[in-house]
């Protein structure tokens, strides 16, 4: 699948991947593709250690601890962390204050207003556009399905 609708988006990446870039933010509406762009800006970094976290104090916490255990290049997406509690982003702080080589942080956000003013300003933001219904139709009829959506 391309995201040509998100092509400004798509060079922002592209130029924060030459400049090894920690942490991104990356805002968007549901379903505009930012947990999919960012497992493609891991591969920019030729990074294959992915791992995908929901946004609880648990699951932040386990990620962390794995993310310092390991010693190969390693990418946390935290996904749609203004949904989760407050208590989970502050887990990510000193990980995103102090960072460690080769460790990435990519947070999705539908909403940057609702989260720690902190987090943000740790952050290399970037803004996903919705993507066009016209896009949509032409991606599901390049599958063979047709839609009037």
């Amino acid at each position: 699948m391309n995201f040509l609708c998100q092509h400004e988006a798509i060079e922002a990446l592209e130029h924060l991947s030459s400049s090894n870039r920690h942490s991104l933010l990356i805002e968007g509406v549901p379903g505009c593709g930012k947990s999919y762009l960012a497992s493609q800006y891991a591969h920019m970094l030729n990074i294959s250690d992915i791992q995908f976290v929901n946004p609880t104090v648990q699951a932040v916490k386990d990620a962390l601890d794995a993310c310092m255990r390991l010693t190969s290049p390693m990418v946390l997406v935290i996904e749609n962390l203004d949904t989760g509690v407050l208590a989970a982003s502050y887990a990510l702080l000193k990980f995103l204050e102090e960072p460690i080589p080769n460790r990435y942080a990519f947070l999705t956000t539908n909403n940057h207003s609702r989260m720690l003013d902190t987090i943000v300003s740790r952050c290399q933001m970037i803004h996903f556009k919705p993507i066009p219904k016209e896009y949509l139709v032409e991606q599901l009829k390049s599958f063979g399905v047709e839609s009037d959506i």
